[in-house]
């Protein structure tokens, strides 16, 4: 995994109805079109090979890693990462999209883009 992004946006903040029914996108960095994710298809950080793991501490900042036992929890500005394969709908480049998604306060969900890296 080569991570091209490390910069967080934040791309929603608002009620947990309005935020998984919606449609985002990013850029893709071969042809600058646009990819639509939506944040229901969002999978845990924790998924991933070890070694994309160990990526994403070491070059991405404020990445905080919560081990009890065998689990492990990956987080971002208090609220879990999540991963999604990208395909570029234009020229078929695949992306990965690293999100930290979450309730952070009572009824308040955010959604913040933390990296785009290629697989």
């Amino acid at each position: 995994m080569k991570i091209l992004v490390k910069r967080k946006k934040s791309l929603f903040d608002g009620d947990q109805e309005e935020l998984f029914s919606s449609e985002f996108h990013i850029k893709c960095s071969n042809c600058s079109g646009l990819i639509p994710f939506y944040p229901a298809q969002l999978i845990n950080c924790s998924q991933l090979p070890s070694s994309d793991i160990d990526e994403i501490i070491a070059n991405v900042k404020g990445v905080k890693v919560v081990r009890l036992g065998t689990d492990i929890f990956i987080k971002v500005n208090e609220v879990p990462l999540k991963y999604t394969s990208l395909d570029c709908p234009s020229c078929g480049k695949k992306h990965l999209g690293l999100f930290g998604v979450g309730e952070y306060q009572p009824t308040r969900f955010m959604l913040i883009q933390v990296a785009i890296a290629i697989p």
